[in-house]
């Protein structure tokens, strides 16, 4: 990758500022942890976009905080969440075969599009309706 490619990244990573603040807005603190973090270790990585432990740790929240949105959305019966999340995890796999094959901006670009369409998905959580921890 060339500094051009994970600047967008980078830049990209902080979509998820957006989806934190309405959560705090809305008292959604859970919810607000769980993207704040996403936010923070995506940040952490793409500044030095290396394979060591930052990359881990932003896999590994992002996972986290996969499956506790989805048991929210299983939860309030929230489905529109997973749509954009399958969305997303598609698209992140379509970039991955982009880069095995050397076809790094392909591959950027469908990242990009696995941060927009996985914030979506955090908006789509945002009900207030939502039953959430207090």
């Amino acid at each position: 990758m060339i500094p051009e490619q994970y600047n967008i990244l980078w830049t990209s990573s902080w979509i998820p500022l957006f989806p934190t603040m309405e959560a705090i807005k809305r008292k959604q603190y859970d919810l607000a942890i769980g993207s704040g973090a996403v936010f923070l270790t995506s940040i952490n990585f793409w500044n030095n976009p290396i394979n060591s432990w930052r990359k881990t740790l932003d896999m590994w929240t992002v996972r986290s905080v996969f499956l506790y949105q989805s048991y929210k959305a299983i939860t309030n019966k929230n489905y529109m969440y997973f749509a954009y999340s399958l969305s997303a995890i598609t698209s992140y796999y379509v970039g991955e075969y982009y880069y095995i094959h050397n076809q790094s901006w392909k591959s950027v670009y469908c990242h990009f599009a696995l941060h927009l369409l996985a914030n979506f998905g955090c908006f789509c959580l945002l009900d207030n309706n939502l039953k959430t921890i207090k």
